[in-house]
């Protein structure tokens, strides 16, 4: 009778509702390439200017440069719905419009290019003013930034916030000097450059910290916690860049 109520009692706890199987999900790899919200592809090639293609899920970044004297590029984006779109003379010009940034930059050229990005909901607001060379695009929308830069004889810079908050003080001798505050992307920059550039990006909420130190060209460092940015711009001739981004998470590599 013990026998019997035992294996009874054993049957009712192997009931089919008692059985699960492993969730398939939680074993799931995911390839370092290929990010959850990033799904980032980055193919960059350069001459003597810079050729990339960046492509985001969440940024849905999407940027390809190329440059003749010097670099043009288009920046596409489904959250950002940024479109850059840069052509030079001498130097860079370029338009970027976003739906969701609501960015606007108008940049005009002689030699050089000078430009004005203004947005709704990333409040952005930069202004590039050059000597011999340009410049910069300082785009985001909700944070997902990308910045493109290119110069003739030295580089611009870049600069990148997600839930900006930055604040960029860029000291120069005959480089570049500029100040970028944003809170909540609020962003304004003021970038002016004489020959070379240099700058120092520090942000609280995108804990952003840039570094450029130039001889003939820039070269940049850009780290920071929130925005998780980390910008690389080494150059010979002309800045070539890409930046990946997921979930604002930015990395940025500039040769």
């Amino acid at each position: 009778m013990d026998h019997y109520g035992n294996v009874a009692a054993e049957r009712k706890l192997r009931t089919p509702g008692s059985k699960r199987r492993p969730s398939a999900s939680a074993s799931r790899l995911v390839a370092a390439t290929v990010l959850a919200h990033g799904k980032l592809r980055t193919s960059c090639s350069s001459g003597d200017e810079a050729g990339g293609v960046v492509q985001a899920a969440d940024g849905k970044l999407r940027t390809s440069c190329s440059s003749g004297d010097e670099a043009g590029g288009v920046v596409q984006a489904a959250d950002a719905k940024l479109r850059a779109s840069w052509s030079s003379g001498d130097e860079a010009g370029g338009v970027v419009q976003a739906a969701d940034a609501k960015l606007r930059t108008s940049c005009t050229s002689g030699d050089e290019a000078g430009g004005v990005v203004q947005t709704a909901d990333a409040k952005l607001r930069a202004s590039w003013s050059s000597g011999d060379e340009a410049g910069g695009v300082v785009q985001a929308a909700d944070a997902k930034l990308r910045a493109s830069c290119s110069s003739g004889n030295e580089a611009g810079g870049v600069v990148q916030a997600a839930d900006a908050k930055l604040r960029a003080s860029c000291t120069s001798g005959d480089e570049a000097g500029g100040v970028v505050q944003a809170a909540d992307a609020k962003l304004r920059t003021s970038c002016t450059s004489g020959d070379e550039a240099g700058g120092v990006v520090q942000a609280a909420d995108a804990k952003l910290r840039t570094s450029c130190s130039s001889g003939d060209e820039a070269g940049g460092v850009v780290q920071a916690a929130d925005a998780k940015l980390r910008t690389s711009c080494t150059s010979g001739n002309e800045a070539g860049g890409v930046v990946q981004a997921a979930d604002a998470k930015l990395r940025a590599s500039c040769t």
